[in-house]
This record gives structure tokens, sequence and C-alpha cells, in this order.
């Protein structure tokens, strides 16, 4: 009975070692190009299955252990069955989350206008051009993939729309900028003068791209601007929502922003 024990805390480590490096390994190894998106998904899972297999045997190992008295190795089979669980229901949740989101990676307050990129440049599409898949529905099964974008961002999106605020484009455009690096973007164009501003999200694990755009323009109104907005990942044809939710923080926090002085005149003051 005690080798059996011991046999099976030594698989339950090492089930448990593997499955935890393999996790770890996922986002850095992508990142650092040892390896393709599909390869790091698949490692991914592979690393799940030794979670549940961890699991599995921390059970049989802990039954085994209370029968003998043996406490602390229960405890510990214990916390390797509730971390394998945590995993497990985790990936599947997470799953379950990506299927709520619309299958587009392009997002924007003025979808007929689209803020245009200069320094950056648009994700190139290749040979295969743009995919945005009808997700099972057969209103949108004939239609092309540009409608079918169109559609979907109609649909999830139509609380996103150009904001209105008071000052100058000059001044609108630097905050803006100031605005985008407070939610931790890199730069890579600021021009008052222009009303532009360009930023690129990097994910802290993965290392995934997404571009910004952000385009001010003056209204007839005195003292009067509107901002757009546009976010588009690199890669993918999913982005799992976070195109948009970003859109919505900017739009939020640029809402908050107090309003600039004008005088009689219209100019900021």
């Amino acid at each position: 009975m005690d080798r059996v024990r011991r046999i099976l805390g030594y698989l339950v480590f090492m089930a448990t070692a593997v499955s935890v490096v393999l996790g770890l390994l996922t986002g850095p190894g992508y990142r650092a190009a040892f390896w393709s998106l599909r390869t790091s998904v698949e490692i991914l899972y592979l690393s799940s299955y030794f979670a549940i297999a961890a699991g599995g045997l921390a059970l049989i190992w802990g039954l085994l252990c209370l029968s003998t008295r043996s406490w602390a190795r229960a405890f510990v089979s214990t916390s390797v069955i509730a971390l394998s669980l945590a995993f497990v229901l985790g990936l599947r949740d997470y799953r379950s989350e990506a299927r709520n989101h619309p299958p587009i990676h392009d997002v924007t307050t003025d979808f007929d206008d689209k803020p245009a990129f200069v320094k950056l440049s648009p994700r190139d599409y290749g040979e295969e051009g743009l995919i945005v898949p009808d997700g099972g529905r057969k209103d949108l099964e004939p239609l092309s993939p540009t409608e079918r974008l169109r559609r979907w961002h109609e649909e999830v999106y139509a609380d996103v729309n150009s904001l209105v605020m008071a000052g100058d484009v000059g001044q609108i455009t630097n905050i803006a900028a100031q605005t985008l690096r407070g939610m931790r973007l890199s730069l890579a164009a600021v021009v008052p003068e222009q009303g532009r501003v360009e930023a690129i999200h990097t994910s802290r694990w993965y290392g995934f791209r997404d571009d910004v755009v952000v385009r001010v323009r003056p209204l007839e109104a005195p003292c009067k601007v509107v901002v757009d907005v546009r976010s588009v990942s690199r890669i993918g044809v999913s982005d799992l929502g976070a195109n948009g939710a970003r859109i919505r923080r900017f739009l939020r926090e640029m809402a908050d922003i107090p309003a600039v002085g004008c005088d009689e005149t219209g100019n900021t003051s």
C-alpha cells in the first residue's frame, strides 16, 4: 500500500509540474516566436489534459492518504484537485466567453468613414482577404465578409459612437494622446495640427498587438470638435471583444474630462 501511495504521489507531482510548465510556456513562447499561435493554443489544451490527469490521480492518492491518516499528503492532494478544477473550469469559461463575442476584429465609432492610419499600417489580409464568419446564422450566410462585418458591428457596437467635445482640434488631440497613454498604449504618432493620434496596445502575456487611431475634427459650431476612434487587431478573426472594450473605455474617459472654456469669439481659454 505504501508503495502504491508513493507511486501515485510521484505521478501527481509529475502531472502537476508538466501542466504548470506547459501553461506558463504558452504565452512567452509565442511572444518570443518559438512557435505559432495555433501551436500555443494546442500546448495550452495539452496542459489542461495534464491538469485533468493530475486531478484524477490526486483524488485516488488523497483517498489512500486518508485511509492511512496521512493528513498532510491528503491536504496536498486536495489542493491539487482544487487547482486542477480551477484551471479546467477557467479554460472552459474562457471558451464559452469567446463564443459570446462577434467574430470581428475591427471596431470604430464611424463605420462609414473610418479614421485612417498614417504612421501605422492596417493589417494585411493576404490572399484570403477579410474573413468574417457567419456564426451559424442563416441571415448572414449569403452576405459578403464586408457586409457581415457591418452587420455584426451594428448589432454589437451600436453604442460606440462619435464623441462631441468642447475645445479646439490641437488641444483635444493632446488630451486624447494623454488618455491613450494612461490606458497603457504606446504612442506611435501625435499630430495635433492634423487631429490625429496613433497608438499600439500590446497584451502582457501573448504580446498581441492592436492598432488604434483617434481622429479629431472641428465642427461648424465654435469651440466644438468631434472625436472618432478605431481599434484593429493585427491577427485573429475575433478579438474576443477587446477592441470594443478599449474604445468604450476611451470614450468614457474622454467624456469625463471637464469641458474647455471658450470666450465670445469661440476661442478656447
